[in-house]
Order: C-alpha cells, then sequence, then structure tokens
C-alpha cells in the first residue's frame, strides 16, 4: 500500500451547530509528530455529491479529543492533548489559528462543555483528574476543582443552568457539580461500572444518559438520582466502552451511542428496544452527532471515516418509534505525500 493511503488521523470528534454546520476534530497517533486538525463544513449532503470538495480546516500543533461550538457566529473550541483550550475562528475559506488559549490542564484534556448562560465559559475535564471552569472571554481559568481520584472521563452541562454539571472519571464516581455550594461535589449513586460517556437532554432537561465500560447505557432522572432514588433503566447495547451519546435533539426517548466494539446504535428508551445498528466502522468509534433539523447522524472514529446514518421516515414526533436505513460512507480523509 502506498504512503498516500494510509491513514495518519484518527477522527475523534463530531459536532453539530444549529445551522448544520458540523466540526471535525482529529489526532495523528503515528508518525513523528502528534498533531492534530480542525474541519468545519457547511453541508455533508454536497460533500457526498463532490468528494473533493474544499474543506475549511487548519492543523494544530496537538491531538484535538473534545471541541464544541461556542457561537453559531463561526468560533469553536477545541480541547488538546497538551492540556490547552484553543479557540478558532472561521473566515471564509479558512480556520484561523488559535488566537486565543487557555492552558487548563497538566495532561490530556478529554473532554468539554459549554455552560449555560451565553457567557463563554467552558468546564473541562482530563487525565489529570481536575475539572476545570474557564472564562473564554477572560482568557483565563476561574475555578480548578480535584473532586476525583483518577483520570476524569467525560463531563457533560445541563441545558439551562450555567452552575450545574455531571463528569465521570476512572476511579469509578459519577460527580453532580453545583458551582453555587459551598461544596459543589455531590455523588451520584446507584450506577454499576465505570461511567465512560455522559449525555443530557437538551428536550428533557431532567434526563441524562450514561455510558458505561462494560458495553452498558442508563438512562434516568437526574433529580431523583441525587436523591439517591434507584430509577435506572439499563440497555446492554454494546460489548466493549460507550465512547459517546447523543439524545436526538427532537425526542428525548431516542439515544445514539458509539463504542470501542466499532458499532454505532440508536435505541428508543420507550419501547426499550434497539432500533438500528452499524457495523460499519472497523476501529473505534469516539464520536456522534445529530443534525439539528434533520432526522440523521453523524460518526466517526480511528479507522479515518465519517459515516452517515439516515432515517428513512419524516422527522418523528415524541413518541414516535424510529425506523433507520443502512448509514453511507460520507467521507475517507487521507493524508497525502508532501
Amino acid at each position: 500500500m502506498s504512503a498516500c493511503l494510509v491513514p495518519l488521523h484518527h477522527f475523534q470528534v463530531v459536532a453539530h451547530n444549529k445551522d448544520g454546520w458540523f466540526l471535525l476534530g482529529s489526532s495523528a497517533l503515528t508518525g513523528k509528530i502528534w498533531d492534530g486538525r480542525l474541519s468545519v463544513f457547511s453541508d455533508y449532503d454536497d460533500y457526498l455529491q463532490c468528494p473533493n470538495l474544499e474543506m475549511i480546516s487548519c492543523d494544530t500543533q496537538s491531538g484535538v479529543n473534545d471541541a464544541l461550538w461556542l457561537s453559531d457566529e463561526g468560533c469553536l473550541v477545541a480541547g488538546t492533548d497538551s492540556g490547552c483550550l484553543k479557540v478558532y475562528r472561521l473566515k471564509q475559506k479558512t480556520v484561523d489559528d488559535a488566537e486565543t488559549h487557555v492552558q487548563a490542564h497538566d495532561d490530556v484534556i478529554v473532554g468539554v462543555a459549554l455552560l449555560a448562560g451565553g457567557n463563554e465559559t467552558i468546564v473541562s475535564v482530563g487525565l489529570d483528574s481536575k475539572v476545570v471552569i474557564s472564562s473564554i472571554r477572560q482568557e483565563r481559568v476561574l475555578h480548578t476543582y480535584r473532586g476525583h481520584s483518577d483520570a476524569v472521563l467525560a463531563v457533560v452541562s445541563h441545558p439551562t443552568s450555567e452552575s450545574i454539571f455531571i463528569t465521570s472519571s476512572r476511579d469509578g464516581c459519577i460527580r453532580l457539580w453545583d458551582t453555587r455550594k459551598p461544596r459543589p461535589a455531590s455523588n451520584l449513586e446507584s450506577h454499576v461500572g465505570m461511567c465512560t460517556s455522559l449525555a443530557w437532554s437538551s428536550s428533557n432537561k431532567d434526563k441524562i444518559a450514561t455510558g458505561c465500560q462494560n458495553g452498558r447505557v442508563c438512562i434516568t432522572d437526574w433529580r431523583k438520582w441525587s436523591e439517591n432514588q434507584s430509577c435506572l433503566q439499563k440497555f446492554q447495547l454494546h460489548k466493549r466502552d460507550v465512547t459517546k451519546l447523543a439524545f436526538a435533539p427532537w425526542n428525548c426517548n431516542v439515544v445514539a451511542s458509539a463504542s470501542e466494539d466499532t458499532s454505532v446504535k440508536v435505541f428508543s428508551v420507550t419501547t426499550e428496544s434497539t432500533i438500528y445498528s452499524s457495523s460499519q466502522h472497523t476501529d473505534y468509534v469516539y464520536g456522534i452527532s445529530w443534525h439539528p433539523s434533520k432526522p440523521c447522524l453523524l460518526s466517526c472514529g480511528w479507522d479515518s471515516q465519517l459515516l452517515l446514518h439516515h432515517v428513512t421516515t419524516d422527522k418523528p414526533s415524541a413518541g414516535t418509534t424510529v425506523s433507520m436505513e443502512t448509514s453511507e460512507n460520507c467521507a475517507v480523509f487521507k493524508d497525502h505525500e508532501q
């Protein structure tokens, strides 16, 4: 196989903004330099019809493990291997090199979440066991918490409260944080297995999903959970770590999951059944994202594939059972010889 066909970048994250644009973050886990890439696409349907469509992208000095849209005007925040939060801005056909950055961690940043409130405040977690709240506007760290005794694996923020978020760690704990309290962290009980991923429904702010190392996905009402009431719905969906979860924006009872077992699944909490499953990825799947207005899903992984998964029916309403068709290969990026 020639060098130009060898995929050097492993896809780590994909995320939509409200207009349907999506970012794609990757890391080069092979070669002399462990760098990354951040790319932005305006319409993946156009990309399917024209695979050579020029993409908006920039190379990063370290791998991109998680990223999000800071605003709908074209600002992106990336959490990197260097422990730095970097802000990128879109300008026509380029992504400007990061002019703003915050050194939030002493080790790899694993996850980032945007706190509600419109203040451009980010909560980040990393392998240094820290939970850090940073102000992008002020370009500084606001608070550093040490509520875990091992690497923090995931973070998710409340859809409307600017002070509440949840973290999970390799120490086996899931912690609910409320920064208004003198002791902001409280432990969430009644969970079986190490939690490796988290999601919070935007359409039902009381519902959260957790993914486990053993491939199980749990759905619960976080308010009852915080009162130590056992109210988990458990679904054994995967054979290995659940790496990402995402509630469908149009139905809080439809959840997508990705796993290190290379599969992508969509299941219905209402019917307690898997309604779609794809095994087209050939390596770990680390990113999934629902389109904000179309019933379709993007997934990406270490096989350098970006897959598009279609819903066969019109946009479902709440409580509707969803049927989905097979996914198609949206993009496979290869690094070319210089």
